[in-house]
C-alpha cells in the first residue's frame, strides 16, 4: 500500500497502526497473529571420534561394498558413511553407519537409496 493510499484511507501511518489494533482488539486475534516458529535442534551430521572408531570395529575395517581394507592395500582410505543421507533425514546413529573406501563412498552417489527404496 503506498503512502499516499495510507494517508486518504487512515490519515496517517500512527491511525493506520491504531485502526489495526482496533481490528485486532475486536476480532480477539491477539493469539492468532503469528509467531516466529522456534527451530527444532536437529542432532549433529558430525560423526564424533567414539562412533566412527565403533563403526569401523563393527565392520572389521573393511569397505562394506568392495571389501577393500588398508590391512590388503595401505593406499586403501576408509569413510563412515551415512546410509541415509543425513540431507534425507537420516541420523547419526551406530544402525545408520557404514564403513565404505574412498572410491566406493565418492561413486556411490544415492543409487544406494533407491536400491533400498526397491526403485531403479
Amino acid at each position: 500500500m503506498h503512502t499516499s493510499a495510507i494517508k486518504r484511507r487512515f490519515g496517517s501511518w500512527h491511525g493506520a497502526l491504531r485502526a489495526f489494533e482496533a481490528f485486532v482488539n475486536k476480532r480477539g486475534c491477539r493469539d492468532a497473529l503469528p509467531r516466529r516458529a522456534r527451530a527444532t535442534a536437529r542432532p549433529s551430521r558430525d560423526i564424533n571420534w567414539r562412533l566412527r572408531t565403533t563403526v569401523l570395529i563393527r565392520d572389521n575395517c573393511l569397505c562394506r561394498m568392495c571389501g577393500a581394507s588398508p590391512a590388503k592395500d595401505s593406499a586403501v582410505t576408509l569413510h563412515v558413511d551415512h546410509i541415509v543421507p543425513w540431507s534425507k533425514g537420516g541420523q547419526t546413529v551406530l544402525a545408520n553407519l557404514q564403513t565404505l573406501c574412498a572410491v566406493c563412498n565418492i561413486g556411490k552417489g544415492d543409487w544406494q537409496m533407491r536400491l533400498r527404496r526397491g526403485g531403479s
